[in-house]
Formats: structure tokens, C-alpha cells, sequence
């Protein structure tokens, strides 16, 4: 399992616990003993699926601007933005 879908399930399964009152408890190839629960994770993963998140459009000499450092900062933080959304289980569509 990838470091990001670690974390959707690390959300998944304190809200499923303090919310719901699921049982967290996970056979040794990972699935959840509970049915219950196993259908609630499907449906979880299922839903940050259905997001997306559309990034705004790169700072490039190509679509427009300037060059600068602060253009490349700019970058940068879409980069981030992008691997933060990621990690939470939300699709991320560049921007056009």
C-alpha cells in the first residue's frame, strides 16, 4: 500500500471508529474482519475518488508570463499543494 493511501486509510479509520463505532480489527492481508467495515473503507475510497481537485495553471513562458524566481516559487507550491491532495485520496487535475 502507498504512503498516500496509508493516510486516506489512517482517516478513514479514526473517523469510521469515532463516528461509526466500526471494528478496525484487519486480517493479516489487510482486508477488515468486519463486512461492515470493509464495505464503509470501499465506500470511502470510492467517494475521494469521485473528488478532483483542478489545480491553477503554471506560471511558464509558454502560457504567457515572465520568467522569474517567483514564478518557480509559484510552481513549487502547486507542486506541493498537488502531492498534499494526493496523499488525502483526491484526484488532482493539472490545470488547463
Amino acid at each position: 500500500m502507498s504512503m498516500d493511501n496509508e493516510k486516506s486509510r489512517a482517516e478513514f479509520e479514526s473517523w469510521a471508529k469515532a463516528e461509526q463505532g466500526l471494528d478496525m480489527h484487519r486480517l493479516p492481508h489487510g482486508a477488515y474482519r468486519s463486512f461492515a467495515t470493509h464495505q464503509a473503507w470501499w465506500a470511502w475510497r470510492a467517494s475521494r475518488k469521485a473528488l478532483v481537485v483542478e489545480l491553477p495553471v503554471r506560471v511558464t513562458r509558454a502560457n504567457g508570463f515572465d520568467s522569474s524566481e517567483d514564478d518557480e516559487f509559484y510552481n513549487l507550491g502547486i507542486d506541493h499543494c498537488a502531492r498534499q491532495i494526493n496523499a488525502a485520496g483526491i484526484t488532482v487535475k493539472e490545470g488547463a
